[in-house]
């Protein structure tokens, strides 16, 4: 497991070769020492990736392998180093004058001419230690793949061995799993059963596979588990062997026995659509009625095995009756599965830290038997959760190995992602976008075709999702991830993972160790930074790429400052929260940084010394107090994200948000691909200069004013990737005029905010074909706007404030067919709302908010069949006292699932 550390050897040497190869004076046999390094980690990386080098590091390992993977790793560091101590040293481009560049660069080579010498000594005398390495892991691989081939174990029994006479909570699954097996049909059919690891998808296929119905619907049953090293002619084998046919070639002995039998096949832990159609192919396809059951992880898989005529049977996690109930008989055996009283609530905290896992769940109530039975016992165990389980043999083993599986069928920028999540703290809701950014400035992430990298990290996280590893805590109305958790138990999985590959060292909240000052983790991740701080002590920090601080109770910002300074190669300094009122100096001479964040920080202002930063690529000064960079900030040509804006005092009102002044010079950043919040009017050349910025995707302007709208629009055409524009005027008072496209003209946003007065929305906002939100806020229209916005065919959210001025909005029939959220504030005029049958057939959720005049529920409101949530805010009395169900009014609303009623803070609810 130490291709993260290779994942980050290969990212830095492509990166060190761009730089080479736009420096005409540098040697070129360190050009083609470096490619050979980069070639040579390939290299080594594909043998990481074979199975069977990753078994070497599992319970079946010997030490010698261990020592092999220790070694790699140790020198994919010592790579890293050299190549970042090489770049600390590189020149920096210092004027656009080719002169004064030119003599910039002889200075500074005379300055650092012997660092530089005696590390491109260190880089040519990297490669021969790369050929010993390479064979070693050239031998071992060989040795390995044959041991492997020769004892593979396909026994089909993992966690479902444990949890064999656990059928708790399965029936109804049971009943039609066993019903869609025994329909009668002749074609053969496969049917996927898909579900988070742990979740029981495998009891339940065994308990089918084992009814008595089953048993006697097919004329015989094979099981095999696709977990490890995947060889199809082993695994044929072993199908073939419980059938007692065990002579002659595999493929045709087993085609020949199964032909003209209805047989059962079941494919444990499949991981990938390839593996299942392989097997397959060797099991013959006729009518006699026969299944394939392929049991996977995986929703990619799942998919893959669909026709007109099967669906996924999806095992989630236990709904709470069945999960304790099956805790309980675990955890109070000697009392028959009774709860004493005493630990009935600290029993259900306990449980809802298994996320409804029934391998968890069993497992932890079993640990639980062996405590005493008294709540500060329990609560002990409660507060240590992940370790306690951890610590407990045979629980560890047996959620060790699970764990150990699904991450080694994970890709090696994967890996690095998943592993990853350990930084942040337990129970921590990651945001999407903080989560992406340290992905792609860690070097995680992988160029594909014209694709940018932040983009290509969204679907790794869709996939960590996917593969049941991660859960989405929030997703936006077109199911985009918003944060997402890593699991309890993976969390811990992962912090002693980590500790292993010296990936991380985790500092928690309240821990009672110091860690000692030969730790060589390469990321460090402070909870509780106050005490963890004093912790640290002798640690040494000089490897140390990545700081994760959280929990900045009763530290002072001087602390941070000093302890910043005992920080050189960090590429990710993410301070979010941090009580810091100046920017830190140490800042500025960490030269290798790629992401900055400050977020939610009291910084005023940056320094001029942020032109050290020459790596930087993300600036996150989201909601701290500056009002203005300074021009040197253009000076960081790598810059791809920048967002700054600070709180308005009066949260809500058309103030809400400040932004921030940028300075002239901004063209030369082509690589920016989010800019906000920008006030419009601070410079003359702004627009001029944002027409040459063609790889933004994300753009956010304040304070327009009316004159500022075609200057815009012209920016706006020469921006294709763009998919979210945020315009907001320079006061209430103030129009936007944004109609100078040429018609007709369509934008590729998806996401589209409007904040101030408009005389008639623009016509372009008609052909937003693929727009999925829009708000319009204080636009005050006299027109009905949803009458103009109706027929965008993928709306899926709209949300108004005070932006229409008539009495009364209707919403014609076929009218917003994929609308799922509609909110609709301070709409003073607004007395009566109109809703025809089939409009907004999908919405789901509806907001209404301090409309007083409004003293009706919207006419028609009954044929929106799928709304789940009505939500009022500050709405008048003759309305709110139609709500309840039992009245004539009410009634309309008797399919609504939960409807809440806000006035001044006191909450109603109607359920």
């Amino acid at each position: 497991m130490a291709d993260s550390a290779v994942t980050v050897v290969i990212d830095l040497a492509g990166r060190v070769l761009s730089f080479l190869e736009q420096e005409l004076n540098r040697p070129q046999t360190i050009i083609a020492d470096v490619e050979r390094i980069k070639k040579s980690w390939t290299t080594i990386q594909a043998y990481l990736l074979d199975a069977c080098l990753q078994d070497a590091e599992g319970a079946r390992g010997t030490e010698g392998n261990r020592v092999l993977v220790k070694q790699t790793r140790d020198m994919a560091h010592e790579m890293e180093d050299v190549l970042d101590e090489f770049m600390m040293h590189a020149p920096r481009e210092f004027s656009r004058i080719q002169f004064v560049q030119r003599g910039y660069q002889v200075a500074h080579d005379m300055k650092h001419w012997w660092p530089v010498r005696e590390i491109q000594s260190r880089i040519q005398s990297i490669p021969e230690k790369m050929k010993e390495l390479l064979d070693s892991h050239s031998s071992l691989a060989q040795t390995l793949r044959n041991a492997t081939v020769s004892g593979f174990d396909t026994t089909g029994e993992s966690s479902a061995t444990h949890l064999a006479h656990e059928e708790v909570g399965i029936e109804v699954a049971k009943e039609r799993l066993i019903k869609q097996l025994t329909d009668g049909r002749m074609e053969r059919s496969i049917i996927p059963v898909e579900g988070l690891g742990g979740s029981g998808k495998t009891v339940l296929v065994k308990s089918v596979y084992n009814s008595d119905e089953v048993i006697d619907y097919f004329d015989c049953r094979g099981w095999i588990s696709l977990s490890g090293s995947f060889h199809v002619d082993c695994l044929l084998s072993r199908l073939l062997l419980q059938f007692g046919n065990l002579h002659g070639d595999v493929s045709s002995r087993l085609r020949n026995f199964l032909w003209g039998k209805r047989y059962l096949i079941v494919l444990d832990d499949v991981g990938s659509e390839q593996h299942w159609r392989m097997i397959i192919q060797a099991l013959p396809y006729d009518f006699s009625g026969s299944k394939i059951v392929v049991i996977t992880r995986k929703r990619s898989v799942a998919i893959s095995c669909l026709t007109d005529d099967n669906s996924i049977h999806e095992v989630h996690g236990w709904e709470w009756e069945n999960a304790w109930t099956l805790f309980c008989k675990k955890a109070f055996r000697l009392s028959h599965g009774a709860c004493p009283p005493d630990l009935e609530d600290v029993t259900s905290r306990i449980i809802a830290k298994c996320d409804g896992l029934p391998l968890v769940i069993a497992e932890v109530g079993s640990l639980m038997l062996t405590k005493r039975q008294l709540p500060a016992e329990w609560e002990k165990v409660l507060a240590n959760f992940g370790s306690e389980i951890l610590r407990s043999e045979p629980t560890r083993t047996r959620i060790q190995m699970m764990l150990r599986t699904y991450y080694r069928d994970l890709s090696s920028n994967l890996r690095s992602c998943f592993l990853s999540l350990c930084v942040f703290p337990e129970d921590y809701v990651i945001p999407r976008g903080r989560l992406i950014r340290t992905w792609v400035a860690e070097g995680f992430v992988k160029e594909v075709g014209n694709r940018s990298l932040e983009d290509v990290a969204e679907d790794y996280l869709n996939e960590l999702i996917g593969r049941k590893l991660v859960l989405a805590v929030n997703r936006d109305c077109d199911g985009r991830v918003i944060s997402c958790q890593a699991v309890n138990l993976v969390r811990e999985f992962l912090v002693d993972l980590s500790k292993e590959e010296s990936f991380a060292a985790v500092m928690p909240r309240g821990a009672g160790h110091s860690h000692s000052s030969n730790e060589k983790s390469r990321r460090l991740s402070i909870h509780g930074a106050s005490l963890s701080l004093r912790k640290i002590g002798g640690m040494s920090l000089a490897c140390v790429r990545s700081l994760f601080m959280f929990g900045f109770d009763e530290v002072g910002s001087n602390e941070i400052h000093k302890f910043l300074h005992r920080f050189k190669l960090l590429k990710v300094l993410d301070l979010e929260g941090a009580p810091l009122e100046n920017f830190p100096e140490a800042v500025v001479e960490i030269t290798l940084l790629r992401l900055l964040s400050l977020r939610r920080t009291k910084v005023k202002l940056v320094p001029s010394s942020i032109k050290n930063l020459h790596y930087l690529e993300f600036l996150d000064l989201k909601h701290t107090l500056v009002t203005r960079l300074p021009k040197e900030v253009c000076c960081l040509k790598k810059l791809r994200y920048v967002v700054v804006c600070r709180q308005g005092e009066d949260q809500g009102s058309f103030d809400d948000v400040q932004g921030v002044e940028m300075p002239k010079g901004i063209r030369g950043l082509r690589h920016l691909q989010k800019l906000s919040l920008i006030e419009a009017n601070k410079s003359p050349e702004l627009f001029e200069e944002l027409e040459t910025l063609d790889q933004l995707q994300e753009l956010g302007l304040i304070d327009l004013q009316k004159e500022d709208g075609k200057r815009l629009c012209r920016c706006i055409m020469k921006m294709p990737k763009l998919s979210v524009l945020d315009i907001r005027s320079r006061g209430k008072d103030e129009y936007l005029q944004l109609d100078h496209f040429p018609e007709p003209y369509s934008l590729p946003l998806q996401y589209l905010y409007l904040r101030g007065l408009l005389t008639c929305l623009p016509s372009w906002t008609l052909l937003l074909h693929s727009v999925v939100k829009i708000h319009l806020k204080w636009s005050k229209l006299g027109m009905n706007p949803v009458e103009d916005l109706a027929g965008l065919p993928n709306l899926m959210e709209l949300n108004m404030v005070s932006a229409f001025s008539g009495d009364m909005m209707i919403f014609g029939p076929n009218s917003f067919q994929k609308l799922k959220i509609l909110h609709v504030e301070r709409f003073e005029e607004l007395e009566n709302v109109l809703i025809f049958e089939r409009a907004m057939p999908t919405l789901e959720k509806l907001t209404v908010s301090n409309c007083p005049k409004m003293i009706n529920l919207p006419d028609g409101i009954e044929t929106l069949r799928s709304l789940k949530e009505f939500i009022l805010y500050d709405m008048p009395v003759e309305f709110t006292r139609k709500l309840p169900r039992d009245s004539v009014e009410g009634g309309k609303l008797k399919d609504v699932r939960m409807i809440y009623s806000y006035t001044r803070g006191l909450c109603q609810i109607f359920s």
